[in-house]
C-alpha cells in the first residue's frame, strides 16, 4: 500500500510568471495491490527433476487529486499522461467515434457542446476507454532435468491494458499521404463510395478541404481525431513465450581423458511466440505506435571448462 503526495502535474499559471504552464507538485496518487511468487517441485530424484514456478501481481491505482488548473489537452488525455481524479494514473481517453459520412467518407464524432465555463475541461469532450498499464500481470515457467539434459521455458501474461492502433494517416492535416510514405495495408479497405460506410470504418483519403471541428478555442483535423477515437482502441492482452532452452551436459567421466572438467551445449530462443487480439493487425501488444516489434532471437552456446 503506497500513497504518493505532491506528484508533478502540469498546471496553468498566471501569465505574470512569463510562461503559460509549469510542473507543480500538486497531485496525489494511491497504489495498493499484491505480488505472489510460488515455486513447486513435483518430482525430484537422482535422474529426473521437474520444477514449476508461478508469479502474479495485481495493482489498484487511482489519482485522488490532480491539482487546480491542471493543463488538459486532448493529446495528453489520449497519451495517458494527464492525471484525472478518480481514474488510474495511466488512464487514457478517446473521441467518441460516430461513423463515416455517407457522402464524403470523412469520420464523424459525438462531440458534446460545452458551456463557456466548462470549455477548459477537455476531458468532457472525450470518453474514458481504459488504461495503458495492465490490471493483472503474471507468469509461469518450468524446468525439467533428465540426467544430462535440461529443458526450461518461461511465459508471461498481461491482462486489462488497452492501447490505440498505430495512426493510419501520419500526414493527414492538410493533404492525402505522399506517394513515398509507408502506409498500412488497412487502407486497402478504406471508404471509396457511398454505401461503403456499412462495411468499413476506415475513412476515405484526406483532402485539402477536410473540416477542423472546433472545441474550446482551437480546431483539429478530423483525421487526427480519428486516429485517437474509440474505434481505434483495442485490447492489449497477451500471453508471450519469453524463452525456451534446451541444454546437454556431457558426463564428467567421458571428459576425463581429454582433461576437460565441463562441457555443455545449449540452444535457446527468446520471444518464440505470443497470443493476442487479432484486432491488433500484427502489432506487438508490448510496443506503442509504429515501433518495431520485440525481435525473436536464437542462440547456440558451447561451454567448456578445463
Amino acid at each position: 500500500n503506497k500513497k504518493t503526495t505532491d506528484a508533478l502535474t502540469e498546471v496553468v499559471i498566471p501569465s505574470e510568471y512569463g510562461v503559460a504552464t509549469m510542473p507543480v507538485n500538486a497531485g496525489n496518487i494511491r497504489n495498493h495491490g499484491y505480488e505472489i511468487y510460488l515455486n513447486v517441485v513435483p518430482v525430484s530424484s537422482k535422474d529426473l527433476t521437474w520444477a514449476l514456478n508461478f508469479n502474479t501481481a495485481r495493482n489498484f491505482n487511482e489519482v485522488t487529486r490532480s491539482g487546480n488548473n491542471q493543463l488538459e489537452t486532448w493529446n495528453s488525455l489520449a497519451s495517458g499522461t494527464a492525471y484525472v481524479e478518480g481514474y488510474a494514473a495511466s488512464s487514457f481517453f478517446a473521441f467518441n467515434y460516430k461513423g463515416l459520412d455517407p457522402v464524403t467518407g470523412y469520420p464523424t464524432f459525438n462531440i458534446p457542446e460545452l458551456t463557456d465555463a466548462s470549455k477548459k475541461n477537455v476531458s468532457l469532450l472525450m470518453q474514458h476507454v481504459g488504461q495503458l498499464d495492465p490490471k493483472f500481470t503474471g507468469g509461469f515457467g518450468t524446468n525439467i532435468r533428465y540426467k544430462g539434459f535440461n529443458l526450461n521455458s518461461s511465459f508471461t501474461l498481461s491482462l486489462g491494458a488497452k492501447k490505440f492502433l498505430a495512426p493510419l494517416y501520419n500526414n493527414s492535416n492538410q493533404s492525402a499521404p505522399y506517394p513515398t510514405q509507408n502506409l498500412s495495408s488497412a487502407l486497402n479497405n478504406r471508404w471509396r463510395k457511398s454505401g461503403d460506410e456499412a462495411f468499413t470504418n476506415i475513412p476515405s483519403l484526406p483532402t485539402a478541404n477536410i473540416p477542423f471541428p472546433a472545441f474550446g478555442n482551437s480546431g483539429y483535423p478530423i483525421y487526427s481525431l480519428y486516429d485517437y477515437s474509440t474505434v481505434r482502441v483495442v485490447d492489449a492482452d497477451y500471453l508471450r513465450c519469453r524463452n525456451v532452452g534446451l541444454s546437454y551436459a556431457i558426463p564428467p567421466k567421458m571428459l576425463a581423458k581429454a582433461h576437460i572438467q565441463q562441457l555443455s551445449l545449449q540452444a535457446s530462443v527468446t520471444n518464440l511466440f505470443y497470443i493476442a487480439s487479432g484486432k491488433l493487425d500484427g502489432i506487438d501488444p508490448e510496443v506503442s505506435g509504429n515501433s518495431l516489434p520485440i525481435p525473436r532471437t536464437y542462440s547456440l552456446t558451447l561451454n567448456v571448462g578445463f
